[in-house]
């Protein structure tokens, strides 16, 4: 694929809803695969608007088609303050990963790869020292590429936002 092809950009609220079908191309694998991952309602539309809102949520684009969508802020995380281990960086200049889904046709491409390279060159070119992110602990496909790419396992936190199944193994890469 040729890279004048790929765009990573913000989403506008007009794609809302191609969004929203990649979430849901994204819940269903994750089900597919007997995790229990995003299937008690959380994420949802209204958190996709809302990070649309906030001019968080970016999209893998080729050739004008979304395949893939994730949320990366540079906000204090609530959820990352209290850790079952201990993170590399110890101050709050951190960039963090959330809500990675790819569209059901372009799974097992190398797009998530491709994602987290982005949201990576976002956080240095803001200069920020790390970059942070989780997942659950049986989405073995998702930890393989976090460790591909380097990132450090630091322990085990609690989502804030989720009231079931929301234990989740962290990861963190330092950037400089």
């Amino acid at each position: 694929m040729e890279k004048e092809e790929l765009e990573f950009r913000k989403i506008v609220l007009n794609e809302i809803e191609e969004a929203f079908i990649i979430l849901n191309d994204g819940k269903e694998n994750l089900r597919n695969k007997g995790l229990s991952q995003w299937q008690n309602g959380f994420p949802n539309k209204k958190l996709l608007i809302k990070d649309i809102k906030k001019n968080i949520l970016y999209g893998l684009f080729i050739k004008g088609v979304m395949v893939g969508i994730t949320a990366i802020s540079n906000k204090v995380d609530p959820s990352y303050l209290n850790i079952s281990g201990a993170w590399i960086n110890n101050n709050n200049n951190y960039y963090t990963i959330h809500t990675l889904a790819i569209k059901k046709e372009y799974l097992g491409k190398g797009f998530s790869i491709i994602i987290i390279k982005n949201a990576i060159e976002i956080a240095k070119n803001n200069k920020f020292v790390s970059i942070r992110i989780d997942t659950h602990v049986d989405n073995k496909a998702m930890i393989h590429i976090i460790e591909k790419l380097e990132f450090v396992f630091c322990g085990t936190i609690t989502l804030i936002d989720e009231i079931f199944d929301n234990k989740r193994i962290a990861y963190e890469k330092i950037l400089y």
